[in-house]
């Protein structure tokens, strides 16, 4: 009879794409030459939801390559397009040495394609907004609807809101690539529609506001970014702390609605400070919290953030304008 551990059972979810099946053999060799991690998600024929492979029973006890049987002559098939890896002729063959750190060109891959996902996002709102600032009578109609009672933006925050969340729960899917996708394309879309009255009324005042939020909050970002990358501190002590000021930050707006105050500069500035301290918290997770599969949802984090700076940075531009 067939050896268990030889049953090909096991899908693997490998940069968003199905691979396999594979046998648990198959598997534990893979996490001792360092091909896959213990978090690299799997699923099992008979398993309604995925895991990861390190919370599986089979693979538990394998922790560190330290840990691992000693290579034999017979290496198992090397699945297709996983970095770091080299390809064994004829699916089976003696154990390569890799020529570079597999985990180290893993992150790369992963870092080059969620900053692609984030190019993407931010071009895709920016023909999107182009599109609608060239809609004739657009403008007219959207600031109508807009005036027509004090709560209209309330219930234009809120449906926001909900659209974000289920945005981001799309995007975090473990199961569908195209999923992710949806996700990130939905709340492409939701940022172009509440971003619409402040760009109509900013292009109304000056046509240069919005080039120039462009290229002030591109350059933000980039130091930000710049200084995760280079100093390599983990931000993530801030999540807490950005969490208590969104919520108040939120009050101060739904209150601003209500009452019909106005947030002035002071508010202004401090929330493009919010925005910066997002971008740090954002890329720090980006370099150590997410997983190699997450490139999509890491790039909407990343665009959030900069969707929230780019908001603040257009408001300073017009207060700056009417003084």
């Amino acid at each position: 009879s067939m050896n268990p551990f030889d049953i090909k059972n096991t899908i693997l979810v490998i940069n968003g794409e199905n691979k396999g099946p594979y046998s648990d053999q198959e598997i534990i060799n893979l996490l001792c030459t360092g091909q896959i991690d213990r978090n690299c998600v799997a699923w099992q024929h008979n398993a309604t939801t995925p895991c990861p492979v390190g919370q599986m029973p089979a693979f538990a006890n394998v922790a560190l390559a330290t840990s691992c049987p000693k290579p034999t002559a017979q290496a198992v098939p090397c699945a297709a397009g996983m970095p770091g890896v080299v390809t064994f002729s004829n699916a089976f063959s003696p154990i390569a040495t890799p020529t570079a750190n597999p985990i180290d060109a893993q992150r790369a891959d992963f870092l080059t394609k969620t900053y692609l996902h984030l190019g993407g996002a931010v071009l895709a709102f920016a023909f999107i907004e182009s599109i609608l600032l060239d809609i004739p009578g657009l403008s007219y109609r959207i600031m109508s609807l807009l005036t027509v009672s004090k709560y209209s933006w309330l219930l234009v925050l809120a449906a926001y809101m909900a659209v974000s969340h289920i945005a981001e729960k799309w995007a975090r899917s473990a199961t569908s690539l195209e999923t992710q996708y949806a996700g990130l394309g939905l709340y492409v879309i939701a940022e172009a529609i509440i971003f619409l009255p402040l760009l109509m009324t900013a292009s109304r005042m000056n046509h240069n506001i919005i080039p120039t939020a462009g290229i002030l909050t591109f350059l933000i970002f980039g130091g930000m970014s710049a200084v995760v990358f280079v100093t390599r501190k983990n931000f993530s002590f801030l999540g807490p702390v950005l969490s208590v000021i969104s919520f108040a930050a939120l009050g101060l707006i739904v209150c601003s609605i209500i009452f019909g105050f106005s947030l002035g500069v002071l508010f202004t500035v401090v929330m493009i400070a919010v925005a910066s301290a997002y971008i740090l918290f954002y890329t720090s997770n980006v370099l150590n919290e997410y997983k190699p599969t997450q490139y999509v949802a890491a790039s909407l984090a990343l665009f959030s953030a900069v969707a929230l700076l780019f908001w603040y940075v257009v408001r300073l531009l017009m207060i700056s304008e009417r003084e």
